[in-house]
């Protein structure tokens, strides 16, 4: 599991992943998935219920990285978080100097090279 605010490379970094691998990248909203209603209505809790199955299923299978991502673990209801589901919880910061010169030079100077977001 990833986390800080937006902007931190999060979802680059997962997306990086699932591409070295050759693997389908997907991205998920849990609140857009139930449509964004306010509260713990029971649209919300089903789509986190059927959330956590499919993290249990996928962590069964072995050789199947799970990489998510989140900008506040305080707002992710508890049972995401408890022992078995991920591995590590990591802080990811933003890019430092070097990273962002590598970045920019990769991307913008040699656009094909450049990863396209799916």
């Amino acid at each position: 599991m990833l986390f800080r605010p937006p902007g931190t490379g999060k979802s680059t970094l997962a997306h990086a992943i699932a591409s070295g691998l050759g693997w389908p990248f997907l991205e998920l909203f849990p609140a857009r998935l139930a449509g964004e209603r306010g509260g713990a209505d029971a649209t919300a809790v089903g789509v986190v219920d059927e959330m956590l199955k499919a993290i249990v299923r996928f962590r069964s299978q072995d050789g199947r990285p799970l990489v998510c991502a989140t900008n506040n673990l305080t707002t992710l209801d508890p049972a995401f978080l408890r022992h078995g589901r991920f591995d590590y919880v990591l802080p990811i910061g933003p890019p430092d100097h070097t990273a962002r010169t590598a970045l920019w030079e990769r991307d913008m100077l040699n656009p094909l090279h450049a990863t396209p977001r799916t």
